[in-house]
C-alpha cells in the first residue's frame, strides 16, 4: 500500500494543489481581516450584535456541514479522479474508528479497576496519615519548622491547616420536590457534610414557586450542612436559557459573598437527580490538600457516570443509549491520557472559575459541562490538570409513560447534547482570534523558599505532557466527538453504494451503475477501481474483524464495572458508614437477560450521529435552541426513609436569620 501511495495520479496532484491554494487564500483573507481589526471596531460589533467577530462566528457555525459536504464529494468523486487521496482519507477515518474502540475497552477497564481500588481506599485516613508523616519529619528540627525538609514535605507541612470547602451547586428547573429531597438526603448523610459542604440550590425565576421550594428545602436541611442557601436566576438579555447561565449566576453570587474564600473553595456542579457517594468528596479533599496552592487552583476533577437508579424501569434502547453515552467519557480515563472532558458532573476550583470569567451564557454553552472544560483548557494554554475520581455519579435514565414517549424524550435530550457541536466552531474561533484571554503567567506561579537550597522556587510542577500537545489532542477530540460520528456513518454508506465491491454482494449491480456514472463509462466497459482502493478496502475489512476484540472487551468490562458500583461495593463491610446512604431509587445488579441487549450497541452510534446531523442542519439557519428538560422518574419520599433528623414540617415554619435567597 505504501508503494502505491507514492504513485500519485494527476487527479491527486490537482486535488492537493487546489486544497493548498484554497487554504492559503482563506488563511490570508482571515489574517488580513483580523490584522485590520481595531479594538473600537470590535467593541462596536459587540454592542450591536453581542459578538466580537459575527461574520467569522457565522461561517464557523456552518463549518461542520461544509466538512460533511466535502466528505460526500470525497466518497463519490475522488475514488475515480484522486484515488490515492481517497484511499488515505478513508484509511485514516477507519483508524480513528478502531482507536476509539480500543480506548473504549481500555478506558472502561481502568474505570472498573479504579473504582474497585477507590472503594477500598479510606481517603480521610490516607490524608491524615500523610499529614502525620510530614509532621513527624519536621518535628525534630529547630528554628524554622521547614528547615531540613524536602520541598514536597515543606509544602505538605504548610498545607496542614488548609481546609477545603465544597461548594455544591445544584441547578434545577421544575424538578420534582421529592427528587430534590432524595438527592439532598444522600449528600446530608456524608461524614463531611456538616463541616465542609456549602450547598447552593440554583433556582430559575421562570419556574413558578421556585423560591418557595428552595426555602422549604433549606429549612429542612440547613442543619445538616456547613451552609445552605439558594440563588434565583432571571434570564438577562443576551443570555441563553439553560444550565450554564443558571450556574454562572449562582457561582458569581457565591464568589462575591463577604465571607467568600476562593482559594479554599471548590465548586462541584451536579444535576438534581445525581447522587454521589461520600468518597468522591473525600478523594477530592485528599488531592486538593496534598497539592501546592498553584497546582490546587489548576486542576479539575471528573467522575464517571453510571445510570443505575432506574435501570429496570426503562426499555432496552434507553439503557443502551445511556451506556454508550457514559462510555464515551470513560475512553479518556486511561492513565496519563492528555485530555479529559467533563460529562454532566465535575468539580472546578473557585479561583479557576473566576479566572476564566465564569460560565458562558451564549448558545455555544448549551453543553455546559463540555464547554466549561474546553474553556478551561484554552484559558490555561493546555496546562489544566485533570484528575479522574473513580467514584461514579449515580444518575437516572429518561423515563416517560410509554416506550415511544421515552424514546422521543431521549431523542430530544440527545439533540440538546448534539447542540454542543457549536463547541467545535467555538474552539476554532478561539484558535484563530485568541478571543478568550489566557490566564496570566502569575496564575501558575507560587514562589517559596526551598529548605534544601535556600533558593526561591516555583511550586508549580508542569505536566508531563506539554500544553501544546494537550491542545492538539483537545482539537482532535472536538473532531472525534462532534464531526467524526457523522463522517464515519456517511463514508460507510457512500462507499457501500458507490464503489464496486465496497458493500455487500447484493448491492453490486447498484454499485456498478453508480460507478459508471461517476467514471463516465458504460456498464459493459466499466472503468476499473484503482488497485490502492481495493487494497484499502481489504485492509479495512480486516480492521473491522480485529475491532471485535475491543468491542467484546467493552461489553465484559462494563458489566463488571456496573456490577461493582451498583451492587458489590455496597456489600462491603461498613459501606453505609463510609459511602453514606443510597438513594431511595436504586436498582442494583443488571439482569442476566440484559446481556442480549448489547446487540443494540452498534446501533447507538447511528442514533447519536443522526442527532449530530440534525444539529448540523439546524445550525445552517440558527444557533438558538429551546431548552427542554427530559422526563425523569418520579420519586416519592417517606421522610422516615430520608433521615430521622429531617422534619418535613419545618418547611412550613418561618426561621429568622436564615439567608434564604442571595442576590448579586
Amino acid at each position: 500500500m505504501s508503494t502505491a501511495a507514492q504513485q500519485l495520479t494527476a487527479g491527486d496532484h490537482q486535488l492537493l494543489q487546489a486544497t493548498a491554494l484554497l487554504c492559503s487564500l482563506a488563511g490570508g483573507a482571515l489574517a488580513v481581516a483580523l490584522a485590520s481589526d481595531s479594538k473600537e471596531k470590535v467593541a462596536a460589533r459587540l454592542r450591536t450584535t453581542g459578538r466580537k467577530h459575527p461574520l467569522l462566528q457565522s461561517l464557523l457555525q456552518r463549518a461542520p456541514m461544509f466538512l460533511l459536504a466535502l466528505l460526500v464529494l470525497m466518497c463519490t468523486v475522488t475514488p475515480f479522479f484522486a484515488p490515492v487521496v481517497f484511499s488515505v482519507s478513508l484509511f485514516l477515518l477507519n483508524c480513528i474508528f478502531v482507536w476509539f474502540g480500543v480506548r473504549s475497552a481500555v478506558g472502561i477497564f481502568f474505570v472498573w479497576r479504579g473504582s474497585v481500588s477507590h472503594s477500598h481506599t479510606d481517603w480521610t485516613a490516607k490524608l491524615k496519615q500523610e499529614l502525620e508523616v510530614t509532621d513527624q519529619t519536621g518535628a525534630d528540627h529547630t528554628g524554622s519548622e521547614t528547615v531540613g525538609l524536602s520541598m514536597p514535605d515543606a509544602t505538605m507541612l504548610g498545607n496542614k491547616g488548609f481546609k477545603l470547602i465544597h461548594v455544591i451547586v445544584i441547578p434545577n428547573y421544575k424538578e420534582d420536590f421529592d427528587s430534590l429531597v432524595d438527592s439532598l438526603a444522600v449528600l446530608a448523610s456524608h461524614s463531611m457534610a456538616v463541616t465542609s459542604y456549602k450547598v447552593c440550590l440554583a433556582m430559575e425565576a421562570a419556574e413558578e414557586g421556585s423560591e418557595e421550594k428552595a426555602q422549604r428545602l433549606i429549612r429542612m436541611f440547613k442543619h445538616r450542612f456547613h451552609e445552605m442557601l439558594c440563588t434565583v436566576h432571571s434570564l438577562l438579555p443576551g443570555e441563553t436559557r439553560g444550565k450554564s447561565s443558571n450556574v454562572r449566576h449562582a457561582v458569581m453570587t457565591l464568589a462575591n459573598l463577604p465571607d467568600a474564600a476562593p482559594a479554599a473553595e471548590l465548586v462541584t456542579v451536579m444535576d438534581a437527580d445525581t447522587c454521589f457517594t461520600a468518597d468522591y468528596f473525600e478523594c477530592i479533599t485528599y488531592h486538593a490538600t496534598i497539592a501546592d496552592p498553584v497546582t490546587r487552583r489548576s486542576q479539575m476533577y471528573f467522575a464517571p457516570v453510571v445510570f443505575d437508579r432506574n435501570t429496570h424501569a426503562v426499555n432496552a434502547a434507553i439503557r443502551m443509549i445511556d451506556i454508550a453515552w457514559s462510555s464515551a467519557l470513560m475512553t479518556m480515563s486511561m492513565p496519563y491520557y492528555p485530555v479529559r472532558l467533563a460529562l454532566s458532573t465535575y468539580s472546578i476550583p473557585m479561583e479557576l472559575a473566576i479566572g476564566i470569567g465564569y460560565w458562558d451564557v451564549t448558545p455555544e454553552a448549551m453543553g455546559e459541562d463540555f464547554h466549561t472544560t474546553l474553556k478551561c483548557y484554552l484559558a490555561t494554554g493546555g496546562r489544566l490538570k485533570t484528575i479522574p475520581i473513580f467514584s461514579p455519579s449515580s444518575q437516572c435514565h429518561v423515563d416517560a409513560s410509554s416506550f415511544w414517549k421515552s424514546l422521543h424524550d431521549r431523542w430530544v435530550q440527545c439533540c440538546r447534547h448534539a447542540w454542543a457541536i457549536l463547541d467545535f466552531s467555538y474552539g476554532l474561533r478561539m484558535l484563530l482570534t485568541k478571543e478568550l484571554p489566557r490566564l496570566p503567567e502569575s496564575y501558575f506561579q507560587e514562589w517559596a523558599v526551598d529548605p534544601a537550597t535556600g533558593r526561591k522556587v516555583n511550586l508549580y510542577k508542569p505536566k508531563a505532557i506539554s500544553g501544546t500537545f494537550t491542545l492538539m489532542m483537545l482539537y482532535y477530540h472536538l473532531y472525534e466527538t462532534f464531526i467524526f460520528p457523522v463522517h464515519i456513518m456517511f463514508s460507510g454508506v457512500l462507499v457501500a453504494l458507490c464503489l464496486p465491491g465496497g458493500g455487500p454482494a447484493f448491492l453490486l449491480p447498484l454499485e456498478n451503475w453508480i460507478w459508471s456514472i461517476i467514471s463516465g463509462t458504460s456498464l459493459t466497459d466499466l472503468a476499473p477501481v484503482h488497485p490502492l482502493i481495493q487494497q484499502t478496502l481489504a485492509l479495512i475489512d480486516q480492521m473491522r474483524i480485529v475491532f471485535i476484540i475491543p468491542l467484546v472487551s467493552t461489553f465484559v468490562f462494563f458489566e463488571l464495572f456496573h456490577e461493582w458500583v451498583a451492587s458489590k461495593r455496597w456489600q462491603m463491610p461498613g459501606a453505609a458508614e463510609r459511602f453514606g446512604k443510597r438513594s431511595i431509587l436504586k436498582a442494583g445488579s443488571r439482569k442476566t437477560v440484559y446481556v442480549a441487549e448489547w446487540t443494540l450497541y452498534l446501533g447507538v452510534p447511528i442514533f447519536m450521529a443522526c442527532s449530530l446531523l440534525w444539529a448540523m442542519g439546524r445550525h445552517l439557519v440558527t444557533d438558538q435552541l429551546v431548552y427542554v428538560v427530559a422526563a425523569k422518574p418520579v420519586v416519592r419520599v417517606r421522610f422516615d426513609d430520608v433521615d430521622s433528623d429531617v422534619n418535613p414540617g419545618e418547611g412550613d415554619v418561618g426561621d429568622e436569620g436564615v439567608p434564604l435567597v442571595l442576590k448579586l
